[in-house]
């Protein structure tokens, strides 16, 4: 039956498809934007290359590869989460990425952790993704063991608490702790 909550389905695309419903729209409307959602990946993924080889050509070859990926294209017009999901984690990338390169402060890195949680908001198998951003940041930062920590911190933390809204949701509902 209808509205029965369960365990299985974790929050951040149903409340995608109720914010859309609630806005007025509807298939079509989720559907457009998927596409667009679709679009913005593509253009991540250029933004991605660009700042990994500085070059144009590989830069808009990943984006056109992006852009005519079949799998993309279906599930841009289905009602799934893999187009929100791998928008997510493009974003978190990106921004993880940049914040890398600039070193200048930690707003990338925060906005990177967001996406991140939300990503496992979407689908699970994110859960554990912050932990290569941690492996990442220990690596790069080796020579700065606490400038490494304070970074892993704010992964670990802003994770932690986006995630946190669900394990007790289902604390709540369901009488433990658990993702899903």
């Amino acid at each position: 039956p209808p509205l029965i909550p369960d365990p299985y389905r974790t929050p951040l695309y149903p409340l995608f498809l109720a914010l859309i419903l609630f806005l007025g729209g509807g298939d079509k409307t989720t559907v457009i934007l998927q596409i667009l959602i679709s679009v913005a990946t593509a253009g991540l993924g250029y933004k991605i290359t660009y700042l990994l080889t500085k070059k144009e050509m590989p830069s808009f070859v990943t984006a056109a590869i992006l852009a005519v990926d079949i799998p993309s294209i279906v599930y841009a017009n289905l009602m799934m989460t893999e187009t929100l999901f791998v928008f997510l984690l493009a974003l978190s990338v990106f921004l993880f990425l940049k914040q890398l390169k600039e070193r200048q402060d930690v707003r990338f890195l925060i906005a990177a952790s967001i996406a991140l949680g939300f990503a496992a908001l979407c689908r699970p198998v994110a859960l554990f993704l912050p932990l290569i951003f941690i492996v990442i940041l220990m690596v790069h930062f080796r020579n700065q063991f606490m400038k490494a920590l304070r970074q892993s911190g704010i992964v670990s933390g802003i994770c932690f608490i986006i995630l946190s809204t669900w394990y007790i949701r289902n604390y709540l509902v369901f009488g433990h702790f658990f993702f899903t």
